[in-house]
């Protein structure tokens, strides 16, 4: 018989769970698919915008085009990174708020108007 260490994982690995059980659901429940495919998503991110850097390096080098072209396409990045932040953070919860119907927005059981009775 073989030991185990008390976290139920073989000794010296500290009780690790390995990555194919942790994917298929052997910590309570596993990893939510839609963090998965976030990290897969920001993986690709960086490999892309690794690539483009590089092919930017290849044909641009150090000269007057790169530096025209980056000073160029600032602004516009800048505009739309400024509004997709002003949608989510602005826009969103008011639109949010003016779309679910007029009442209270706590249970009643938690309001101070009602649902708790005082023992008078």
């Amino acid at each position: 018989m073989q030991p185990t260490s008390p976290h139920g994982g073989r000794p010296g690995r500290g009780g690790r769970v390995g990555l194919r059980k942790l994917l298929k659901g052997g910590l309570k429940g596993g990893i939510p698919k839609g963090a998965i495919l976030l990290s897969v998503i920001a993986l690709l991110n960086v490999l892309l915008g690794f690539a483009r850097e590089g092919v930017t390096a290849y044909y641009f080098g150090t000269s007057a085009e790169l530096d025209a072209f980056l000073v160029a396409s600032t602004l516009p990045r800048l505009i739309t990174t400024h509004a997709v932040q002003i949608t989510v953070s602005i826009i969103l919860p008011l639109y949010v708020a003016t779309s679910r119907p007029a009442g209270p927005r706590t249970p009643p059981c938690c309001s101070s108007a009602g649902g708790a009775s005082s023992s008078r």
